[in-house]
């Protein structure tokens, strides 16, 4: 009995080992066409990601497009009136279609993703809507430089859209274009009141 039983445990920690196995390799594959599927190929392409010193902190962007002579997207995402955290970045796939005619930039301002993770989730006293504007501005300068654009595009979504309009309002002359999706104003928010 004891025999049969050391068999039946042996034949499933081995079945159990090949199920494990055989999921992390379907992962890995997975992964892989994932990477393949969202590759830019292109000579003149760009698929950077990195932290850029803004504002004194260390913050997320992301950098992708067919062609760098294309105009500059910069996206700055957010969470309806409810505040900045959630990040547009994970969802690179949405955007793919872009990249044939911008160079799209995605941000993980403060309080969010991978540069609230890097700060080790705190957020400094700069954490109000000046500060996340200020930190705007600053990346703006950046992408301008970086890209030899003396203007670029500005698409701010929930919360980022008040972000964003203040942006463009601080420096209307660095934007070809501000545009607002998702906006919010519910009286009382993080974003409500005069811009």
């Amino acid at each position: 009995m004891a025999r049969r039983l050391f068999k039946v445990v042996v034949a499933l920690a081995i079945f159990l080992t090949l199920l494990v196995a055989g999921a992390f390799g379907t992962l890995a594959i997975a992964r892989h066409r994932h990477a393949e599927a969202l590759a830019i190929r292109t000579p003149n392409g760009i698929d950077e990601a990195g932290f850029v010193r803004l504002g004194g902190v260390e913050q997320w962007v992301t950098i992708r497009g067919d062609d760098r002579a294309n105009p500059v997207i910069l996206v700055v995402g957010g969470v309806g009136a409810d505040g900045p955290g959630t990040v547009l970045s994970p969802f690179v796939d949405a955007f793919t279609p872009w990249e044939r005619d911008f160079t799209v930039v995605q941000w993980d301002q403060r309080g969010a993703g991978k540069t609230f993770a890097r700060a080790g989730r705190q957020v400094g006293p700069d954490f109000t809507v000046e500060g996340l504007t200020r930190d705007g501005l600053d990346l703006t300068a950046h992408l301008r430089d970086r890209f030899a654009k003396p203007r670029i595009v500005l698409l701010g979504t929930g919360f980022g859209s008040t972000v964003a309009a203040r942006m463009a309002l601080a420096r209307p002359q660095a934007y070809l274009a501000y545009v607002g999706a998702g906006r919010s104003w519910r009286r009382g928010g993080p974003g409500a009141g005069r811009l």
